[in-house]
């Protein structure tokens, strides 16, 4: 088993097995696999028409859950490949099909630890497009502030707008973040060539204008052709409602195709936890480190 960096070409091809399997994750988003891969060193590898993943966090190896549905045959292979390389077999992954594969597979062969600050929140489309109900009544007061407070206008992101949204995104880093922190660092460099070199299918944005200019945008791509990842979102908060209002905007223009959005983990910022539980997620997917139990 050799795994390598992603590439461009690659995502097509492991696309297919997210369509395979009904994945729901975000692991395996085409912008997240371009934009992170080498922070968190991922890499990929198929043997016998079985997608492999791994990846490293704070100097430990974990690997994905395979895209197998024999996972018996699939765990064999990855702990031949853990004793070749002086590796414990570790697997990272949320509840879905392959979770619940390797369950009913390999009964009682993994612990369970559940990484709370991982879950992923994923929200009905039409629940963030309608905003209906009482659950939203808040969402909503914010949408019509906005709406009449400034001279707004939203388009869909493209070449022609692409410079304006480094522009804004340049100064919001500039406002908002720690600027040698290097996850920052490395989300910054990855939209930049988002916008400027990469050319993936599926991938789409928003922008949010105020009097002219750029105040928000959002940019993401399909995970699976019911399930769409809303990767980034940026808005200048001196503007009331901002995010709100391209959080809405987007799914209304952009995203009525698919049935759920996800809306990614909220990595135990308490102030982020408490925003994406306020819009109400129809799944909150649970994440786990599955340890191998030693006989």
């Amino acid at each position: 088993m050799e795994f390598k960096r992603v590439t461009e070409k690659d995502i097509p091809l492991i696309r297919s097995f997210l369509n395979d399997f009904n994945e729901y994750s975000c692991e395996f988003s085409a912008i997240n696999l371009l934009v992170w891969q080498e922070f968190f060193c991922f890499g990929f590898c198929i043997e016998d028409g079985i997608l492999f993943s791994k990846n490293c966090v704070d100097g430990r190896t974990s690997f994905g859950i395979p895209f197998s549905k024999d996972m018996p045959k699939a765990i064999t292979m990855l702990k031949k490949y853990c004793e070749e390389n002086n590796l414990k077999l570790a697997l990272f992954g949320g509840k879905g099909e392959r979770f619940d594969l390797l369950c009913s597979q390999l009964p009682d062969k993994f612990t369970f630890i559940p990484l709370r600050d991982s879950f992923e929140y994923i929200y009905n489309s039409s629940d963030l497009k309608e905003l209906s109900g009482k659950k939203y009544h808040s969402k909503r007061n914010h949408i019509s502030t906005f709406k009449k407070k400034y001279n707004w206008s939203y388009e869909k992101l493209s070449t022609e707008n692409s410079s304006d949204v480094l522009k804004m995104l340049y100064h919001w880093y500039d406002c908002y973040t720690e600027k040698n922190a290097e996850s920052m660092k490395t989300e910054k460099e990855g939209i930049t060539k988002l916008l400027t070199e990469y050319t993936v299918d599926g991938v789409k944005g928003g922008v949010l204008r105020v009097d002219g200019n750029i105040i928000a945008f959002t940019l993401g791509c399909e995970i699976s052709e019911s399930v769409f990842d809303v990767n980034f979102e940026k808005a200048l908060v001196e503007f009331d409602g901002a995010y709100a209002m391209i959080n809405n905007q987007f799914v209304l223009n952009e995203l009525s195709d698919y049935r759920y959005i996800n809306r990614e983990e909220d990595m135990g910022i308490e102030g982020l936890r408490k925003a994406k539980l306020s819009y109400k997620p129809a799944i909150l997917l649970e994440k786990y480190i599955m340890e191998e139990i030693e006989c």
